[in-house]
């Protein structure tokens, strides 16, 4: 039975009373109460705006849900929410927050947006849901203006709407809900949350709402994103796929015939759409919306587009600005991760039957060990590390087990881990990784871990020298990193990861690493962005590595007839013939891998005829 109906009820009682019982029972059933009572302009686009009641759409409905489940198993509200354009998150929160606040005495709601223009949008409809309300709905006001719905002093409760500011005047506020709309777009969100958390208890009946779309990574919104899907605080993520929204897709086509045709003029002219329906198992006319708005509103911009109506969440906070790795080349590397063992790293070991196993550890807020591989017999490793200073809010220490001959990962660690611990566990895994190559950085910090590494380790990386015709081994331990060999590396990353893709060895296990190679850009090479790049720099650095000993070491292919399991070379490989091979001016850096000889408990091994083909060229 509608709530404006709801009089009839309670015949006898006077109209308060009667008003009383309707919003405690609001109070208890916020999404009935918006879809009966609330009202919205729709229409706009189409030049024909009318006021018609808010009947959630599927993505404001998937947010209410959530609100609504924390709401009843007696939790304060937290959540994040991640969308696509034009989907009604800012107005469905609002809703929210303007049904909590007529339902309940004395509650203050505090609503942020990103610009005057927004804040203004935002105020008009808090004010259209309160003139619309049905008549017996109506309670007494006391002002409605200048940003701000107070209603008279026995009901106490109001609403502010103002444009983000300074931290300072967020500290200054004391609400019950908050609503950061379009929060991605603040200058200092994260100091402004912040300042809003402190002044909000952490009990029920209070809620703070942040919703924004990615715009890029790095930024407070994407870090406050990693946080919350990795457990830290109290915020639940609400990723909006914009492929499960009914209203995403275009009408119905006449007959087979049409559709067949336009779908080939679709992948005529944006070929990289085919592969997007099949790996999303997107409809015709799915695909067909897409692409519309892809090729009318974005003018084929990809990068945009895959921002503005992401099919992932690592797609949506992909960097704008220049891409390091094309968006087409990482396309390939998706889901090609693999599960790890986690382990503590801080926790004392000698080998990895006497690790400490850990899931529960949370990567970008604890210190954590990945092993994909156990070190395998007949294999050569390298261990790339970059390190931090160890305090909290600091970068983080960052470092890859890397198998020379295939550049696989087979292991990583990563956390805030001073010098010293963080020497420590280097030395620990270069002993089980069958006495690895250890290639720290050596800028900065670095020093100091060299010298912590050369105390009783002395399997480290000598530096090259580019000499013009080839390359010099110098006297120099460590790796050196600056704007010359950033783009160095870089440039040698792109290449193998490309070359891997094409000889069917896609290969990434860590997501994380994936997430920042996807979106490093040249700007995060020139260090002029907050981005975090550790794992990304680590691991291209780790390529050149391996590229460097496997050039200065042929004997290190040996590795891949060792590790044939059995099968039979069509030749037979020498430390000669393999210099001789990457010696040949039509060399390509990189292996292919043998697919079939991989799995969880073994090593990922590159054949040896694909080795000796590279050598002809590709």
């Amino acid at each position: 039975m509608p709530i404006r109906d709801a009089r009839r009820i309670y015949p006898g009682g006077n109209k308060d009373n009667r008003l009383d019982l309707l919003r405690d029972k609001a109070s208890k059933d916020i999404p009935r109460f918006i879809r009966q009572n609330l009202r919205i302009i729709a229409g706009r686009e189409a030049g024909k705006p009318q006021l018609v009641p808010l009947i959630p759409n599927w993505s404001q409905d998937q947010v209410l849900e959530v609100i609504h489940t924390q709401d009843k198993n007696g939790m304060p509200v937290r959540i994040i929410v991640l969308k696509s354009r034009q989907v009604g998150i800012s107005t469905i929160t609002s809703a929210y927050i303007y049904s909590k606040c007529w339902a309940e005495n004395n509650t203050h709601a505090l609503v942020m947006s990103n610009s005057d223009k927004t804040a203004n949008n935002i105020f008009e409809m808090y004010q259209r849901f309160g003139l619309h309300l049905p008549p017996q709905l109506q309670l007494p006001m006391q002002r409605s203006n200048k940003q701000e719905i107070l209603w008279a002093s026995e009901i106490g409760s109001k609403i502010q709407v103002v444009t983000a500011g300074s931290p300072e005047s967020a500290r200054s506020r004391t609400p019950r809900h908050v609503q950061l709309s379009e929060c991605g777009m603040y200058t200092k969100m994260a100091a402004v949350k912040a300042a809003l958390e402190a002044g909000i208890p952490n009990v029920v009946g209070t809620s703070i709402i942040l919703e924004s779309t990615a715009l890029g990574a790095g930024t407070d919104f994407h870090l406050t994103w990693q946080a919350a899907r990795e457990g830290d605080g109290h915020y639940k993520c609400v990723f909006l796929e914009w492929f499960k929204d009914p209203a995403c897709q275009t009408i119905e086509f006449p007959d087979q015939r049409t559709q067949d045709l336009y779908l080939e003029k679709v992948f005529d002219k944006y070929p990289q759409l085919k592969d997007r329906q099949e790996y999303f198992q997107l409809t015709p006319r799915q695909i067909a919306w897409y692409y519309e708005i892809l090729h009318n509103d974005y003018q084929g911009d990809t990068l945009i587009m895959a921002s503005e109506f992401p099919c992932t969440e690592q797609e949506a906070f992909r960097a704008t600005g220049s891409l390091v790795f094309p968006l087409e080349l990482m396309d390939q590397y998706r889901d090609k991760q693999r599960p790890a063992e986690r382990y503590d790293p801080l926790m004392p070991f000698t080998c990895i039957a006497d690790m400490t196993k850990s899931k529960y550890l949370r990567p970008n807020q604890d210190a954590y060990m990945d092993i994909w591989i156990e070190p395998q017999e007949g294999r050569e490793y390298l261990i790339v590390a970059d390190p931090a200073a160890g305090l909290q809010g600091s970068d983080y220490s960052c470092l890859y087990v890397m198998d020379i001959a295939t550049q696989c990962i087979a292991a990583t660690v990563h956390g805030r881990i001073a010098i010293k611990p963080f020497a420590k566990i280097i030395k620990k895994l270069g002993k089980i990784y069958k006495d690895a190559v250890l290639m720290p950085e050596v800028d900065g910090l670095g020093a100091a871990l060299l010298e912590e590494l050369k105390e009783d380790y002395f399997h480290i990386y000598f530096q090259r020298k580019d000499e013009g015709y080839g390359e010099k081994t110098t006297n120099k331990l460590g790796w050196e990193t600056n704007q010359k060999s950033k783009l160095m590396c870089a440039g040698l990353a792109r290449t193998q990861l490309t070359e891997k893709r094409e000889l069917g060895g896609a290969f990434m296990p860590d997501i994380h690493l994936y997430e920042e190679l996807a979106n490093l850009t040249e700007e995060d090479l020139a260090g002029k962005s907050k981005a975090i790049t550790d794992r990304a720099m680590a691991f291209i650095i780790g390529l050149q590595g391996c590229m460097h000993e496997l050039k200065s070491r042929p004997d290190l292919a040996l590795t891949i007839e060792n590790s044939k399991m059995g099968a039979e070379s069509p030749t037979k490989l020498t430390p000669e013939s393999i210099l001789k091979m990457i010696k040949d001016k039509n060399y390509v850096h990189g292996q292919p891998y043998d697919q079939d000889a991989f799995d969880l408990g073994g090593p990922f091994i590159p054949s040896a005829e694909g080795l000796y083909n590279l050598g002809d060229g590709i």
